[in-house]
């Protein structure tokens, strides 16, 4: 999940952003969305637009990033709170919403953290072949062949343009 999230959060700089991994049944992704650019320690989300990626890609899984641009690894009261209806929202519409990863983008400090306390849920091993990861539960999965049109190993973005989403 770290692998196939870290590129939604390479241009975010000192501002906290929002990122959700989208995957299918077999865990395989099916792209990310962005969900929030914010200030320096806060950002915005709203859970409609996320799981309404979500429906429209085909998800039954989601796995939820944000960086804190302090590389603070702890999780804030809001951080819990958004975890907790985004959990309660995918129950009802039988989306599982598996994690939530705080990440650390800063050059050279780069790490993430479960929002559950997990420490560093960093891939251990390099990708295995030219198109697999360890995804959070540390199964490999396979990025190729999610679509057609998606070339091997790539990750698509899922990214909300004024009400479609583009691929």
């Amino acid at each position: 999940a770290y692998e196939a999230l870290r590129p939604a959060f390479a241009d975010c700089g000192a501002t906290e952003k929002v990122a959700v991994l989208m995957l299918d049944k077999q865990n395989r992704p099916l792209g990310v969305y962005e969900a929030s650019d914010g200030g320096l320690d806060w950002a915005a989300v709203d859970p409609k637009a996320i799981f309404a990626a979500a429906l429209t890609a085909g998800a039954t899984r989601l796995i939820a990033a944000h960086n804190h641009p302090s590389c603070s690894m702890n999780a804030s009261g809001p951080d819990q709170q958004l975890h907790e209806k985004l959990q309660r929202i995918g129950r009802e519409l039988e989306i599982d919403v598996a994690d939530h990863l705080i990440l650390c983008t800063r050059s050279g400090e780069e790490r993430a953290r479960s929002i559950h306390g997990q420490e560093d849920v960093r891939p251990r091993a390099e990708p295995v072949g030219d198109a697999r990861l360890d995804d959070a539960d540390g199964e490999v999965v396979s990025l190729e062949g999610a679509y057609p049109e998606q070339k091997p190993g790539e990750v698509l973005v899922v990214q909300d343009s004024g009400g479609k989403l583009d691929r």
